[in-house]
């Protein structure tokens, strides 16, 4: 799969050491190999800093034969890439622009592998904005917000992410792929969200959409093609998520406030469905085997969810809540059962 980054140049340094100063910021980077380029242009601004003497930002053939490109242009007070941790790309071709302006934002980026590209671009007035357009389909990261935070890690072959950030204060986003062609698409607007993903395998996919205050999303995936989606309004929800095997597919909306979910799928072609709209209400499931498929929705308050289903043939199961505080509890083992419950 071929694929392209565009990115502005205003200084170039190419070669084994690079260390600028512009404005008080400071960068310390190191470069081995073969076509390797950095560009620094730091215009004012106190305290940015792209790494230390210590853990200098490194571009290193690795196993390919170079072409590491890194562009960095850091304007307000308190931007760092790297710093604590040392941010390393080795491979060929990966791709990293980083364009900070805010104040305490921070990127750390660790790239290990064959085409994992990444561009961010930071700009915020009252934190920090980050644009990150990769070369695997426009990978992108935007953060518009005080004390946000992107901290991503890739090894493998054609990894990418799309990920924004706006509005609010203390966003979070962590990400880690370890494989081939793995994708995270992360869009979150509001204050005190938190999302944290990793996928090991190939070809998983986390789509996520978080508004509002407070919500989180925990997720991890191991294996082919697990696809999780999620939606997530309101105040204070909360969705954790592990799907192990193949083709595994959970499809989460959750509104209002105070929803907890927590489900769990082992095996290949399992589906679940989970929406919740109301406040407080709760939902707890596992599926394993093959081809499960469960529909659980509540829209009314104070209700709990605890299912379970296991076979290598079609189990469905179908719960909805629609008044408050109720109880449902299935459980179906076998092939080709069928519970369906309303409250």
């Amino acid at each position: 799969m071929k694929r392209f980054l565009f990115a502005s140049v205003s200084l170039l340094a190419i070669g084994f050491t690079a260390s600028a100063y512009a404005g008080g910021s400071s960068s310390f980077t190191s470069q081995t190999g073969t076509n390797q380029t950095l560009t620094i242009d730091q215009t004012g601004g106190n305290n940015n800093q792209v790494g230390t003497g210590i853990n200098p930002f490194l571009q290193e053939n690795g196993a390919g034969t170079g072409g590491n490109v890194i562009n960095i242009t850091q304007t307000g007070a308190n931007n760092t890439f790297g710093v604590g941790i040392a941010s390393v790309q080795s491979g060929t071709q990966n791709f990293a622009n980083i364009n900070q302006s805010g104040s305490n934002s921070s990127v750390n980026l660790r790239q290990i592998g064959n085409f994992n590209g990444v561009s961010n671009d930071h700009d915020a007035s009252d934190g920090i904005a980050a644009e990150v357009v990769g070369e695997n389909e426009g990978s992108f990261i935007k953060q518009s917000a005080s004390f946000s935070s992107v901290n991503v890690f890739e090894t493998g072959n054609g990894n990418a992410f799309f990920i924004t950030q706006q509005g609010g204060t203390k966003n979070a986003i962590g990400v880690t792929q370890q494989g081939d062609e793995n994708y995270v698409t992360m869009n979150q607007n509001g204050s005190s969200l938190f999302a944290s993903v990793g996928q090991f395998g190939t070809l998983n996919t986390v789509t996520s959409t978080q508004t509002g205050v407070g919500n989180q999303l925990f997720a991890g995936q191991t294996g082919n093609n697990n696809v999780l989606n999620n939606d997530q309004s309101g105040f204070s929800n909360v969705l954790v998520s592990t799907q192990v095997g193949s083709g595994n597919v959970l499809n989460s909306t959750q509104s209002n406030a105070g929803n907890f979910a927590s489900f769990f799928q082992s095996g290949t072609g399992n589906l679940l469905t989970n929406i919740q709209s109301g406040i407080g209400n709760q939902a707890f499931a596992t599926q394993l085997g093959n081809f499960q498929v469960a529909n659980l929705t509540q829209t009314g308050n104070a209700n709990t969810i605890v299912g379970f289903q296991s076979g290598v043939g079609t189990n469905t199961a179908t719960v909805v809540q629609s008044t408050n505080g109720n109880l449902a509890n299935y459980s179906q083992v076998g092939t080709g059962h069928v519970a369906t419950i309303h409250q």
